[in-house]
């Protein structure tokens, strides 16, 4: 008897290798055996669907993703669920950032992510791996149509965790920042 009906794995410093590869002849003979016994596959990671998506190019549609944070849920290749920030809301943490030359957000939405166009170009750089579905836009001032589930922001490293505690002072109760320590939060 199987004890359990779903793996659930974390990409990013778990599944994943350093290089952002993994053993794709193993993972699938593993991947059989598991829909043989009818365990349930499921992917796990703040990055943005498409891009987990293209993680498991061959196989995503046998699987489940909780992606954007636990935001964006698909199973099977076809959308289970969402959560979506209030648009009002978005605008308001625009406003927080806008006045903060030292942050440099992508906003991450269910059709795209967008990056201001006068961003760092490293940051851009760097997020077009994380984002692969992505629009460069003149500014965040005017929201695109679209349905949006977090931003993610660069940030000076050292400036990272008092940033992080201001939002979730400011916004407590509406939005929770969180970091992975890198100078990067969402």
């Amino acid at each position: 008897m199987i004890p359990f009906k779903a793996v659930a794995i974390d990409m990013d410093g778990t599944f994943l290798r350093d290089d952002k590869s993994y053993d794709k002849k193993l993972f699938s003979e593993l991947l059989n055996k598991m829909k043989e016994k009818d365990i349930h596959f499921i992917v796990a990671s703040g990055n943005q669907f498409e891009r987990t998506r293209l993680d498991f190019t061959e196989y995503w549609k046998d699987m489940s993703f909780v992606a954007e944070n636990g935001m964006y849920l698909v199973d099977d290749g076809k959308d289970l669920s969402y959560e979506q920030l209030d648009r009002s809301l978005v605008e308001e943490l625009v406003d927080f950032m806008a006045q903060r030359p030292e942050l440099t957000p992508a906003l991450c939405g269910k059709e795209n992510a967008y990056l201001e166009k006068n961003s760092d170009s490293k940051f851009i750089k760097m997020m077009k791996y994380y984002l692969p579905k992505h629009k460069i836009v003149d500014s965040f001032e005017q929201l695109p149509d679209d349905v949006f589930f977090k931003f993610t922001v660069d940030v000076p490293k050292e400036k990272t965790l008092s940033t992080v505690d201001e939002i979730n002072k400011k916004f407590a109760g509406r939005v929770f920042a969180t970091s992975s320590g890198f100078g990067n939060f969402d």
